[in-house]
């Protein structure tokens, strides 16, 4: 990986693990890794990048895949709309 394709994935995970989500283009993944299908050693790569920027080992990072690209989303912010229903206003 070139240095400023390095500089970029690092810049999208401490978006992720610092607001909670980032998103990342197909086109983006496939000139960063210079592979033309996305396979698990990009997966593991990101997951192994979150986890080394995050502080708690239970941590997770959720994708959410689209046709433009990936959306990361971290586990720490995620709640199910049903819960929203339930707080006391």
């Amino acid at each position: 990986m070139e240095r400023h394709h390095d500089d970029a994935l690092v810049r999208r995970i401490e978006e992720v693990t610092w607001t909670g989500i980032s998103e990342i283009k197909w086109w983006e993944l496939k000139a960063w890794y210079k592979k033309d299908r996305i396979g698990k050693t990009v997966w593991r790569d990101l997951n192994f990048r979150f986890e080394e920027a995050t502080d708690n080992a239970g941590d997770e990072l959720y994708v959410y895949e689209s046709d433009d690209g990936v959306t990361l989303v971290h586990s720490d912010g995620l709640k199910k709309i049903s819960e929203k229903i339930g707080e006391a206003e």
